[in-house]
């Protein structure tokens, strides 16, 4: 029995095998019968947890993909409503051009039929001159105000007598100006108005408040035939470009009837265009986050954007769903925005069924884990009881084994012990005589540290050769066949000086008889041979003259 064998050694306090074996025969059944019934128990929570974590985790799928599939529906709804606006300025914008040249001819159509009308109504009933006047009077009067359309009029000798662009030039002599460009443009116009069909003609001029720069404009002239006027009707396409972004805006973003869903419309600076709830405007005037975050989606090919803000009089941060389009050729990101408020309350309202829910289930649970576990308890004890049995029975096994283990440790650790407080030079190689450790007293010979010699070649560091020195070859061959090799090598320290050295090679077999270490140890000769250089010197030479002897 263990408790009537011979005390072991002595152990030390930190010793992991130093408590009673007798103690650990009484406590590890226990703790192995306490093991036992908290696993029972885990398996039993984990098992009744996991009927509950089931229907929990079903209502939670059922309840993401609710939200999903609204806020999929509340996505398609956003983005047919972008795709509406989008449409909508595309085909605008498509058509700025056709719609810029019939808005330019029918002023000039306009234009020509008044001037008709006068001439058929006065002609000889005035001169000619008086009557050139009084035309020319009644289309100064139906000039457009608003920067667009000026309708400009040129007689036969191209003498400008309605000419908005420039009145200074107005009743002077013959035009003659030149764009920026280079073109001679009121040639232009005398020429596309040849016919009284007319024809449009590009050019560039300095637009209303600008003196030096010129801008691209598109004109409209017609031979007004009875007087041989050029008639004709120009706009600056930026401007024109300017009054159309602000129909747009106008036509297409109406303010919006509530914060719950509404349009925007975002221009390259990240300045909104369109007008805005009350509850999300910033009275700063500088754009707020959300919309950057909206700008921002735009600039990466545009796609659905959800983010929470809080609004004035509510408590809580409100979850807001909004697709932008891709950033548009003018620079503008079209959005939509609505509030997943009603979604939000209908989760709400689900989780709270599935509480109500998980608690009734969670009674019965609890009911059939006590009932299971009561049933464990018995059949753990008898367990217990069987188990501490056998333990006592395997006990002195384990402990003899034991004691074998730190007989072993204790020898290694001696073994070590003696390699480092060797007075003799001793390495530790691999198989391909590589330094694994070395002892102090071969870094006292060699001048070597023990970190800057461990993994390099014994021969790269001691003789200086590279590893497929020949003489590193013929000692693996010599120890191949004996063992054990011994003799004098010229050896290198550290700070490059060569020392005669005593080197003993000896090779340890390892798996299968293969060499797979070799120890090394280096004894310095280097008193010997100063002896025998100077027994040899006072053979062969006299002592007194230091000559020779014959």
């Amino acid at each position: 029995m263990p408790d009537t064998e011979a005390p072991s050694p002595a152990r030390s306090p930190t010793d992991p095998h130093a408590s009673n074996p007798v103690d650990v025969g009484h406590w590890l059944p226990r703790a192995v019968l306490a093991g036992m019934l908290a696993l029972i128990l885990v398996l039993l929570l984990g098992t009744g947890g996991y009927f509950i974590y089931r229907h929990e985790h079903a209502f939670e799928t059922k309840a993401v993909e609710l939200e999903a599939r609204a806020r999929s529906e509340q996505e398609s709804l956003l983005a047919g409503e972008v795709n509406r606006l989008t449409a909508a300025l595309q085909t605008q914008r498509t058509g700025f051009t056709e719609s810029m040249q019939m808005r330019l001819k029918a002023r000039v159509d306009h234009a020509i039929n008044i001037a008709a009308s006068i001439h058929a109504s006065l002609a000889g009933a005035q001169p000619h001159a008086a009557l050139e006047r009084v035309v020319a009077q009644a289309l100064r009067s139906i000039r457009d105000t608003n920067g667009l359309g000026k309708l400009f009029i040129l007689d036969d000798q191209n003498r400008a007598l309605l000419f908005p662009l420039m009145t200074q030039f107005e009743s002077a002599d013959r035009l003659n100006l030149t764009d920026d460009s280079g073109q001679r443009f009121i040639d232009s116009f005398r020429q596309a108005a040849r016919s009284t069909v007319g024809d449009y003609v590009n050019f560039r001029w300095h637009p209303p408040g600008e003196v030096e720069s010129m801008a691209d404009a598109t004109a409209f002239v017609r031979l007004f035939e009875p007087f041989g006027w050029t008639i004709g009707s120009s706009e600056f396409l930026h401007l024109a470009h300017a009054a159309l972004k602000r129909s747009l805006v106008a036509s297409l973003f109406a303010a919006p009837a509530d914060d719950t869903r509404f349009s925007l419309l975002i221009n390259a600076d990240g300045r909104v265009l369109s007008p805005l709830p009350a509850a999300y405007q910033d009275a700063s005037g500088a754009p707020v986050w959300w919309i950057r975050q909206i700008a921002n989606k735009g600039l990466i090919g545009g796609g659905a954007v959800q983010f929470s803000m809080q609004l004035p009089g509510q408590a809580q941060p409100s979850r807001h769903l909004a697709y932008a389009a891709p950033v548009d050729l003018w620079g503008w990101t079209v959005a939509a925005v609505t509030r997943l408020d009603e979604i939000d309350q209908f989760i709400v309202s689900e989780r709270e069924q599935m509480r109500i829910s998980t608690r009734e289930d969670f009674g019965v649970t609890l009911f059939t884990m006590l009932a299971a576990y009561a049933v464990a308890f018995a059949l753990s004890v008898l367990f217990y009881r069987w188990m501490d049995e056998r333990f006592r029975r395997y006990h002195r096994d384990i402990e003899t084994r034991n004691r074998a283990l730190q007989d072993n440790a204790r020898a290694l650790h001696l073994s070590a012990k003696v390699f480092e407080a060797s007075n003799e030079a001793i390495a530790i190689l691999d198989h391909r005589f590589r330094i694994i450790s070395v002892n102090p007293a071969l870094e006292r010979v060699s001048g070597f540290k023990h970190a800057s010699i461990v993994g390099r070649h014994c021969g790269e560091l001691l003789t200086g050769e590279t590893d497929d020195g020949g003489r590193w070859h013929d000692t693996e061959a010599h120890l191949d066949e004996v063992p054990q090799w011994a003799g004098e090598m010229e050896l290198r320290r550290a700070d490059g000086s060569a020392y005669p050295g005593w080197v003993s090679v000896g090779a340890i077999a390892g798996e299968n008889d293969r060499h797979s270490h070799y120890v090394v140890s280096i004894a310095d000769v280097s008193p010997q041979k100063r002896n025998e250089q100077r027994l040899r010197h006072m053979a062969e030479y006299d002592a007194l003259t230091g000559l020779p002897n014959r």
